[in-house]
């Protein structure tokens, strides 16, 4: 599994707070959290590698699953991709999709772009109710270190 870079990090920051409503098309959308901006996965998306550099750096809210196409966790551990089609299997009777909503941190570099310390997840899944969060305008400022920290310690304080 690929950890998470400074470099990598930094561009996702960068598109999300450039982030315009003409993105909205390309499968997930923006919100504003309290640690930072996070993003919300449609079932539509197609690209699982977006998906898990999202996961990966903490940038993820919600994801969206129709039940249909799981492609897109392929690049998930196998643990998760077990647990995330098992849940599909127990509730597909349900004519709903299911949600998995993250509680993440950001990962946290060093002044040298040295991981510190990877992004921090925990998870649950229910069925969706159809109701989902509105957009919200990006934020505009670069993450300080305090801001890092503050976002891993609301995963555990939460």
């Amino acid at each position: 599994m690929k950890k998470p870079s400074a470099k990598k990090f930094a561009r996702l920051w960068d598109n999300l707070i450039s982030y315009t409503e003409g993105d909205c098309l390309i499968d997930f959308y923006l919100v504003a959290r309290r640690p930072g901006p996070k993003v919300i996965f449609l079932a539509g998306l197609t690209d699982p590698m977006t998906l898990w550099d999202y996961f990966n750096n903490g940038f993820i809210d919600t994801i969206y699953l129709d039940g249909t196409n799981l492609h897109f966790i392929s690049k998930f551990p196998s643990a998760v991709q077990t647990i995330i089609r098992s849940y599909k299997t127990r509730f597909e009777k349900q004519e709903r999709g299911l949600f998995i909503k993250m509680h993440s941190s950001y990962p946290i570099f060093d002044e040298d772009s040295q991981l510190l310390v990877p992004s921090t997840t925990f998870a649950n899944m229910g069925i969706s109710n159809d109701s989902k969060p509105t957009r919200d305008d990006p934020p505009h400022e670069v993450p300080t270190q305090d801001h890092l920290i503050f976002a891993l310690a609301g995963v555990y304080l939460a």
